[in-house]
């Protein structure tokens, strides 16, 4: 199962739907290394790629997001 095809429920902005996968950092400061500075454009490009990704809310691109279905069985047995 891919990232985007995974539902969540997210915590921060009660969003239901697809996770969406988000960089963290700035495309604009990735530019602005590789133009003024090789080295540092290709450790923060390599850092943005690998450890700087996760699978986030799309809506308000939050990390605090819950599987759908382990969401709906929290709910159902807390009205329970």
């Amino acid at each position: 199962m891919g990232l985007l095809s995974r539902e969540i429920h997210c915590t921060t902005c009660n969003f239901e739907g697809n996770a969406k996968t988000i960089h963290k950092g700035s495309l604009a400061v990735e530019i602005a290394l590789w133009l003024c500075f090789l080295a540092p454009g290709f450790i923060y490009t390599i850092w943005r790629m690998t450890a700087g990704k996760y699978s986030g809310c799309p809506q308000c691109k939050s990390e605090r997001v819950v599987d759908l279905k382990k969401w709906n069985e929290r709910a159902s047995n807390r009205a329970a």
